[in-house]
């Protein structure tokens, strides 16, 4: 009688836990991969986040500049504390603080705390004197000059801070959801290799 052939196992004289280690160097492989592009993706998001919150802020800051060129003129405080209290509502957790200043650079209206306050005084004297928008390095805060009349003489100015803590938070919720479905993946590999 013939012996029966050897498997293809025992011809190679592997052994059945060369599979498993194989599909763990898989899985491991893969918790890295996924761990390396989570971080960058994350990187990359928050950048990029970060940058068109700047400029959207930064439309933000005109539009509401422009708006109370009259309010103040006439020093209208209800219809300043009005517009920021909207401004503040409408931004949720993002909006920061915000000051309105007469052209003698008086307070007319706050609310909120703006951040950086000394480096933002001075980005709003800049801005009352020169009449040309202002903002921090990061984009978070915006200065501009509130105009009023045919000659849009400069009548005050108003300053505006945002926090990106928002963008930071949701950026890192993305991050470990795609961190969660390579783990999810790698897990199954490895599973099924050892299967």
């Amino acid at each position: 009688m013939t012996p029966a052939p050897a498997s293809n196992v025992e011809r190679l004289g592997a052994s059945p836990r060369l599979g498993r280690r194989i599909a763990l160097a898989f899985a491991l492989g893969a918790i890295l991969l996924t761990a390396l592009f989570a971080a960058l993706s994350m990187q990359a998001q928050s950048r990029l986040a970060s940058e068109v919150f700047a400029r959207s802020v930064s439309q933000l800051a005109d539009l509401t500049a422009r708006d109370m060129g009259g309010a103040v003129k006439f020093a209208k405080t209800e219809i300043i504390e009005e517009t920021l209290v909207h401004l503040s509502e409408a931004n949720g957790r993002a909006f920061g603080g915000a000051r309105v200043v007469n052209a003698a650079g008086e307070t007319l209206d706050e609310v909120g705390v703006l951040t950086g306050a000394p480096a933002a005084a001075a980005l709003l004297a800049r801005t009352l004197e020169t009449g040309e928008p202002g903002a921090s390095a990061d984009g978070l805060t915006q200065a501009r000059a509130v105009r009023f009349g045919k000659g849009q003489d400069i009548v005050g100015a108003i300053l505006v801070s945002w926090t990106d803590a928002v963008i930071g938070a949701d950026v890192r919720a993305s991050a470990m959801r795609l961190a969660g479905l390579g783990l999810a993946i790698a897990l199954g590999a490895g599973a099924l290799g050892m299967w």
